[in-house]
Order: structure tokens, then sequence, then C-alpha cells
């Protein structure tokens, strides 16, 4: 019966370290697509504030169509964050819920824990 005990434990520490893997997985995803969003922005600015200036219309129109595809990143980088954000909040849901089911109920070290991540 110990051996079976054993096993029992072992199976709810894995689907613990599981869960909490995939919570790591989306912060660091989350971190990397809002740090490309960030960058594609000051892309934008930058082309925009060069379409302010005198320029031929050859490259007027290129910068314009450099414009169209960096707004097009832009809003698929925005809604990939907002995705990966519920992922995030599924992960996180999930993972306080399998504590909840081995009786752990208290969730300040969760919070703590993401908040510095």
């Amino acid at each position: 019966m110990d051996c079976f005990e054993h096993d029992i434990a072992e199976m709810k520490s894995d689907t613990l370290c599981r869960l909490g893997r995939k919570v790591e997985i989306a912060c660091g995803m989350l971190g990397g697509e809002e740090q490309f969003h960030t960058r594609l922005s000051h892309m934008i600015e930058r082309v925009e504030h060069d379409l302010t200036m005198n320029l031929k219309r050859k490259k007027r129109r290129q910068l314009m169509c450099v414009l169209e595809r960096l707004k097009k990143k832009s809003a698929e980088s925005a809604e990939k964050i907002r995705l990966i954000k519920q992922a995030k909040t599924k992960a996180i849901n999930d993972y306080k819920a399998q504590r909840e089911i081995l009786g752990l109920t208290d969730h300040t070290f969760i919070n703590g824990f993401l908040k510095n991540l």
C-alpha cells in the first residue's frame, strides 16, 4: 500500500510541475511578444516621422508600403499578446485548481511568484 501512495504522490507532483511549467512558458512568451510589439511601435513611429519630411514620390510610396506592413504586423502582435494573456490566465487558474484539489488553498506564494515574473 505504501508503494501505491508513493505513486499517487508522484503523479500529483508531476501534474503540478507540468502546470507550473506551462505558466512559466506563457510568461516567457508574453515578455518576448511584448518586446517585439514595442520594437514594432518604435519602427512605425520612425517611418511615420520619415513620411513627414519632403521626399520624392518613389521613396514616399515605398515608405507607405513599409508602414502598411508594419501596422499589419503590429495588429497581429497585439492579437497574439491577447491570446497569450488568456492562455497564461487559464494556466494559472488550472494550477490553482489543481492545488485546491490537493488541499493546498493558500495561493499567496503563487501570487507573489507571478508578480516577480
